[in-house]
């Protein structure tokens, strides 16, 4: 059960390809579908508007540690959490475009292609990290990637925001963990490891609970092993502390070094890993020096000091690092705008059965089978095998609880499902061979096929079937809110006609900002940021103010000129009073084109009949 089906020679050549052929074929399939960035200049997701902005300013100041976007929180600025490396990419791949297409177009198009080119990579990263498990097998493993749902969404043609590059760096710190369980274990692989935990700490901290899974697995190894395992995880050590060491010179100026971050990579993360590493060069000159660590009671003490000194720092220096990455969030930004991020959903809602099992279904399906699959095969494993499966059983115990708390986390989910729900094809794939006697022919290699198929869509067919049950009134895709509230054609209203200039402030939506700093030289308050509270708060406030005066007076507090809302889709809802059972707000009079005497009606053309712009009266 625990080993993998190995194919001959020419199957495992032809089968390398299909997956490819295949991510491909998806790929087109999802742009033919939706084809908005080849035909309207459409990104998907305000993420990727507000990369590119911030990018553009990059490039075009050339300041490396000036990370702050100044048309955003208007007047005062908005700093994201976001880190460099996906911004250097961005350049360094457009940049060879700029003859040809200008700088705004070849960033633009390098922005739409640059999530499809890391998906092939990451594939490619797939089929090497699962090899030391599933041999000649990897490709049933790799064509099952191809159908993940949560994985692909985060790959589209169009998203040019770091979650790519994420899964990359994830899947090939998966891969050195596997290696690192191995029978041999070599040095360069705990270096490896830990270079690329350190990039993937980088690019985004949530990549911090792999991290600390690859940490533990070994650890855990080396209270087992013993001795031969003490260099290699040294060398993983030294190398997170020492990458992280030098991604935050990359990151901060000499001046902000011992900045406390809790949303970025920082030194409230470093000192820890650093701590990790010292703690791994005592066990070096313990074992050295004495016999304490010779045996594995012995090592349990010698990891108890560690872990109680690893806390200890954390407690006395970096406390705030047990409040996770949002510790610094306001608590009624988390109550007005984070609880309505599609992202942080979670999966199982008690009031909406039907939903929560058509979600549980369409991102983790498979892991109902894939669960106990892997608990088998812990059991009837032995020696490397049996602790490579046991981290990807970690991986599940982690992610697939936090998956079901918050959608976000269903793409790390999904990469420990597919090992583990490989595995569990591969064994009915063998079940059937010897089903049919082990001769290669038609009617077997089409069974092969249709068993592969049908472990790969039941989910996403079963997910399909219960939307069909809810009914389209309650789940509206993203596509149609857009229509109701056509943001790029606002956009380009305001950037094309005679509101071009001068640049004014806007108070609008929160997830119309990006669009609008993309498309217009104008400035607004809010953006869909958690750095940005400030500017979440004021729009909020001022558009959901029962008293006029209250929102005239944050209005007049920041300096704006327009205000723009939209009287269809989601987000209105956030800033309706008689809806929610409180008063009459101001955002209801406007939609009911009640404006107070203090803001003017500006005209528009037919087809942005949905918006409301308003010129503010000086007082």
């Amino acid at each position: 059960m625990s080993e993998a089906t190995v194919p001959n020679r020419s199957a495992v050549q032809a089968a390398f390809w299909v997956p490819l052929l295949l991510l491909l074929t998806v790929q087109g399939l999802l742009l033919w579908n939706d084809p908005a960035p080849l035909t309207r200049g459409a990104l998907r997701g305000p993420d990727a508007y507000m990369r590119l902005v911030r990018v553009e300013a990059l490039w075009q100041d050339g300041n490396w540690y000036d990370t702050v976007s100044r048309r955003s929180n208007t007047p005062y600025g908005e700093r994201l959490h976001w880190t460099r490396p996906l911004d250097a990419l961005l350049i360094a791949g457009a940049a060879p475009l700029v003859p040809i297409l200008g700088q705004r177009q070849a960033l633009y198009w390098w922005g739409v292609a640059i999530s499809p080119l890391l998906h092939i990579l990451t594939l490619l990263g797939f089929l090497w990290a699962l090899r030391p498990l599933l041999g000649g097998g990897v490709a049933y493993a790799a064509i099952l990637f191809v159908a993940q749902p949560a994985i692909l969404a985060y790959y589209a043609a169009g998203r040019a925001d770091h979650h790519s590059l994420i899964g990359l760096l994830f899947v090939l710190l998966m891969g050195l963990a596997l290696r690192l369980l191995d029978r041999e274990v070599w040095l360069r692989h705990g270096v490896l490891a830990g270079l690329a935990a350190a990039a993937l700490l980088w690019v985004a901290i949530e990549g911090l609970l792999l991290v600390g899974l690859v940490l533990l697995a070994a650890g855990i190894c080396w209270l087992a092993r013993g001795q031969a395992l003490t260099r290699p995880n040294l060398a993983l050590a030294a190398a997170l502390a020492l990458g992280s060491a030098l991604a935050l010179a990359l990151e901060f100026p000499p001046a902000g070094l011992l900045a406390q971050e809790a949303d970025r990579l920082s030194f409230m993360q470093f000192l820890p890993l650093a701590c990790v590493a010292i703690f791994w060069r005592g066990v070096t000159v313990i074992e050295a020096r004495t016999n304490w660590a010779a045996a594995p009671p012995g090592r349990a003490g010698v990891a108890l000091v560690g872990l109680l000194f690893v806390l200890a720092v954390i407690l006395l220096f970096v406390p705030k690092l047990l409040q996770g990455p949002h510790a610094d969030v306001a608590p009624r930004v988390v109550e007005v705008w984070f609880h309505n991020i599609l992202e942080v959903r979670p999966l199982l809602v008690a009031a909406k059965p039907l939903k929560s099992v058509r979600e549980v279904l369409l991102f983790l399906g498979p892991a109902l089978l894939a669960v106990p699959f892997v608990v088998l095969l812990v059991r009837n494993c032995t020696g490397a095998r049996r602790r490579q499966w046991l981290f990807v059983a970690g991986g599940l115990l982690l992610f697939v609880p936090l998956a079901l708390y918050q959608a976000r986390w269903a793409t790390f989910a999904e990469l420990f499902v597919v090992p583990a729900y490989a595995a569990l094809v591969l064994a009915v794939l063998a079940r059937l061979d010897r089903f049919g006697g082990g001769e290669a022919n038609l009617v077997r290699t089409v069974a092969r096929a249709l068993v592969v198929v049908l472990f790969a869509v039941w989910a996403l067919l079963a997910a399909a079937f219960l939307h069909g049950l809810e009914g389209a009134s309650k789940g509206e895709v993203a596509a149609a809110e857009r229509a109701k509230c056509p943001i790029d054609l606002m956009s380009q209203y305001l950037a094309t006609t005679d509101l071009a200039q001068p640049p004014r402030r806007i108070l609008s939506f929160v997830f119309f900002g990006p669009e609008i700093l993309y498309r217009t030289p104008h400035h607004v308050v809010a953006t869909p940021y958690h750095r940005n509270s400030p500017g979440i708060l004021d729009a909020f406030d001022a558009l959901a103010a029962v008293d006029d005066a209250k929102a005239r007076e944050i209005i007049s507090h920041r300096g704006i000129d327009w205000l723009l809302i939209c009287r269809k889709g989601k987000e209105q809802r956030w800033y309706q009073g008689k809806n929610g059972g409180g008063g009459e707000t101001l955002f209801d009079r406007l939609k009911a084109h009640r404006e107070p005497p203090w803001l003017e009606p500006l005209t528009l053309p037919d087809d942005l009949s949905a918006f409301g712009l308003y010129a503010v009266k000086p007082r």
